[in-house]
């Protein structure tokens, strides 16, 4: 990839300015992340309404990404690129979450009342 093409990406995406929101993004979620990964091994962790309330922010705060990141080879993005690691700790801190956060739900729609358990 020659430097014509990075020149193109430079003036079509602020990837600096995107990579600097995806460290932002890593700085908050990624030792949640890690926290919850360890209570789960422990065989504790989150409740299921603060599984579901986490699930919801996270996915609320990531949800501008798929739209702001082009999701450009690797040749082209800057060095540093944190896009793969935010998607990662999205994605795995999210599927942590799952299970409990659906055990909220469904409780929540079986007994309206007692959904604050």
């Amino acid at each position: 990839v020659g430097g014509d093409d990075r020149d193109v990406v430079e003036r079509c995406w602020d990837l600096k300015s995107l990579n600097h929101l995806y460290q932002r993004f890593l700085s908050k979620w990624e030792p949640n992340y890690h926290r919850c990964a360890e209570t789960l091994v422990k065989g504790d962790g989150l409740s299921p309404a603060e599984c579901f309330a986490q699930r919801f922010w996270i996915t609320h705060e990531y949800s501008p990404f798929p739209r702001l990141d082009p999701n450009l080879p690797s040749a082209l993005v800057p060095d540093g690129w944190l896009g793969d690691k935010a998607a990662a700790v999205f994605n795995g801190y999210r599927s942590l979450l799952s299970e409990r956060s659906s055990e909220f739900i469904e409780s929540t729609l079986r007994d309206p009342n007692n959904a604050r358990k």
